[in-house]
């Protein structure tokens, strides 16, 4: 196995695998890297992202919401993702460009903080530390108040 299979059956939503072994442990525990090989553990690929899986009604990423390993309810979100493609002509081609400042931050981050926050509650982490030069900081600020989780954020002095 090498981290990137699809896993059947019961619990397929409860392990992290190491990207390097293989080797599988419980995410019923906040664990970041193999404690033996220091390598960074992965979640392994589910269902969740096909046609009739996605709630269409909801407009945010949490439409996704079967793929996420997060429980809906449970999510810290604002409504981010979804974010409008508008159409422009750019050096003669035609493209459509996504309007990320609609984001709740302005941040094309906030989906993956949204995620990220939710998931680290979820697990009873209640204090988080972050460096960052600019979106990242925001967006994960921005999140990590609206759950109440303590956040610290180190920002180099040379950021604008």
């Amino acid at each position: 196995m090498n981290g990137l299979d699809y896993i059947e059956g019961q619990g397929q939503k409860e392990i992290y695998i190491c990207s390097e072994t293989g080797k599988t442990f419980s995410n019923l525990k906040p664990l970041w890297r193999n404690p033996k090989t220091d390598s960074h553990l992965l979640l392994p690929l589910s269902d969740g992202l096909r046609p009739n899986e996605i709630n269409t009604k909801e407009r945010s990423i949490w439409r996704y919401s079967k793929a996420i390993r997060v429980e809906r309810d449970k999510a810290v979100s604002l409504g981010e993702g979804l974010t409008p493609l508008v159409k422009d002509c750019w050096n003669g081609i035609n493209i459509k460009m996504k309007l990320e400042y609609f984001s709740p931050s302005g941040s094309f981050k906030d989906r993956g903080s949204s995620v990220m926050i939710s998931h680290l509650m979820s697990r009873g982490v209640r204090e988080i530390f972050l460096d960052s030069s600019g979106n990242a900081g925001s967006s994960v600020a921005l999140y990590a108040a609206l759950a109440k989780i303590a956040c610290t954020i180190l920002v180099p002095s040379s950021t604008s």
